[in-house]
């Protein structure tokens, strides 16, 4: 029989939360699968993410070409305040993070040999929540209370442990093994992409730092951050966008997703042609057909 006592440990734990989150998801149509596995690409080890989850644009019926979001979610069950350090200026995607895709085509020919990035030969930073907002944040801390002063850290003990250990890189790796993945099973003569999404889940409270004009410190909360990072290794090198968000906050995140999804969809369809003749390209320098 459970007690009390044992019951308050399951609810302090995050599986609750990651139970919500997941029956959530599925109740909307997508895929998911809980403590999803893949190989530490540094580590060679296998790991789990708590969630992997996959929805669907169909492109075109006839080829059954569909465009995939696909997100990745890890959630903790962190009721201390979490504080991120906010700028207020445009993205520089290079520098800052950028969205990640897998599949085909990545890159398009222009007339004159040149190839261009997908994402911007769509224009998507016109559009798509990780670059149309001026806040963004590469900083955070927890606020932790031991013995009889507050401190700040990265690392929340039995909150969630160190979060760029626990959650931050292992969201990262988590991706570009499941991106390394769908390239080896890739359907050639079609347009084949996965868009990622990562995403960490907290009940709260989060709040945005920014220096105002007196260049004193202005505390807001907040139900969503887009947090930057880099990782930098001697075998991987990438840089990528986390969306944190409460609870509360991650429906109105995943229909904005959703909203995204659709937008690239319909300049996928609109830009077609000028694709298919990429995936085509792709196809000969790959496996010498479709010349």
């Amino acid at each position: 029989m459970l007690t009390k006592e044992m019951k308050k440990v399951i609810e302090e734990s995050g599986r609750l939360l990651e139970f919500r989150v997941t029956n959530y998801l599925r109740g909307l149509g997508y895929y998911t699968i809980p403590n999803y596995a893949y190989q530490d690409p540094e580590t060679e080890e296998s790991k789990v993410i708590d969630i992997k989850a996959v929805s669907a644009e169909r492109i075109e019926e006839e080829t059954e070409e569909s465009i995939f979001p696909v997100i990745f979610i890890e959630c903790k069950n962190i009721k201390v305040p979490l504080v991120f350090f906010v700028f207020q200026e445009p993205r520089i995607r290079p520098i800052t993070g950028r969205l990640h895709l897998s599949g085909t085509p990545k890159k398009i020919r222009l007339k004159r040999g040149q190839k261009k990035d997908l994402l911007d030969y769509l224009e998507i930073e016109k559009f798509h929540h990780y670059y149309k907002s001026r806040k963004w944040s590469s900083h955070f801390i927890g606020i932790l209370r031991e013995k009889n002063r507050y401190v700040v850290t990265h690392d929340l003990k039995n909150q969630g442990g160190n979060l760029y250990q626990t959650v931050i890189f292992p969201l990262i790796k988590a991706i570009h093994y499941d991106k390394k993945i769908y390239e080896e099973t890739l359907r050639p003569g079609v347009i084949d992409l996965q868009f990622y999404y990562p995403i960490f889940i907290v009940p709260g409270p989060l709040y945005e730092c920014f220096l105002g004009e007196n260049k004193k410190p202005i505390y807001k909360a907040a139900e969503r951050v887009v947090f930057g990072v880099q990782y930098e290794s001697a075998k991987m090198q990438t840089d990528y966008f986390i969306d944190i968000v409460t609870e509360k906050g991650f429906p109105h995140l995943l229909a904005e997703i959703e909203k995204e999804t659709r937008k690239i969809g319909k300049l996928i369809k609109r830009e077609r042609e000028e694709l298919m003749k990429n995936v085509y390209r792709v196809g000969r320098e790959k496996y010498g057909e479709y010349s």
